[in-house]
């Protein structure tokens, strides 16, 4: 198994350039949510003037001009990130693609590693061959089948990130509130670990085939039938484990973001 270059165009891509149509359709949607953003804004603004009145009068005192400027560049800035969202959105995937373009490059050096299906070694009987090449084909299938795991991990990804960008003017107008604003946080680290998940998938498909190819585990499949069924079903054994870690990806960058 190893990253093909279409893969690797994918997982660096932004949205625009993974599917057009689609981030155009998502742009549309956040553009018009963010009238809502702003009514939000609007709302929690009219709100905090309010219980500051109530407070000061409780006090025996007035709003000052410093309270009302404190209170009015908080949302000033609020506006600029609610209409600004969208562009958030794709610095941050921007961003993303960099990072993962230098860690392609980085590892370039591991770029003809692969995990292979060793092949049959030593004189056997033919019982023996043919169960050999059955395990052989049960580890063909699995590589197959972690190939199809990235593909649809890829798809997922980019399916949420768009689910995203169409949410970004709400999610983003609740930041201002104190109430509201471990949402907007929560919002803006799954973003983010959507995000991390696209290099880190380059670096699991980069890293593994390299590591596996000459771990503890490693042994040499020739002589016995024992030796060949071993290294078979190490192989099938690497093959699952990199299937649970492919998997796993999104909940490890998660955990990076502490989500």
């Amino acid at each position: 198994m190893q990253l093909d270059q279409s893969t690797l165009k994918t997982l660096v891509s932004g949205l625009k350039d993974y599917n057009p149509t689609a981030y155009e359709l998502m742009g549309q949607v956040a553009t018009a949510l963010v009238p809502v953003g702003l009514v939000i804004l609007s709302i929690l603004m009219y709100v905090e003037l309010t219980e500051n009145n109530k407070r000061v009068a409780v006090e025996h005192g007035q709003v000052n001009v410093d309270m009302l400027m404190s209170v009015m560049w908080k949302y000033v800035v609020a506006y600029v990130l609610v209409m600004t969202s969208g562009y958030l959105i794709d610095t941050i995937m921007w961003l993303n693609g960099a990072i993962a373009t230098i860690i392609d490059k980085v590892m370039v050096d591991n770029a003809n590693v692969e995990l292979v299906i060793p092949k049959i070694q030593g004189k056997l009987s033919m019982m023996e061959r043919l169960f050999i090449n059955a395990m052989m084909g049960i580890s063909t299938m699995t590589l197959w089948f972690a190939d199809i795991v990235v593909k649809v991990l890829i798809f997922l990804r980019f399916f949420q990130l768009f689910l995203y960008k169409a949410a970004a003017p709400i999610m983003v107008a609740g930041y201002i509130s104190e109430e509201w604003r471990s949402i907007a946080i929560g919002y803006i680290k799954q973003f983010s670990a959507l995000c991390i998940q696209g290099f880190l998938l380059i670096i699991i498909l980069k890293l593994y085939p390299a590591l596996m190819t000459n771990d503890m585990f490693k042994i040499a499949a020739e002589g016995s039938f024992l030796k060949n069924l071993a290294t078979c079903f190490l192989t099938l054994l690497k093959s699952g484990v990199l299937i649970f870690v492919l998997i796993g990806s999104q909940q490890m960058a998660k955990r990076w973001m502490g989500v």
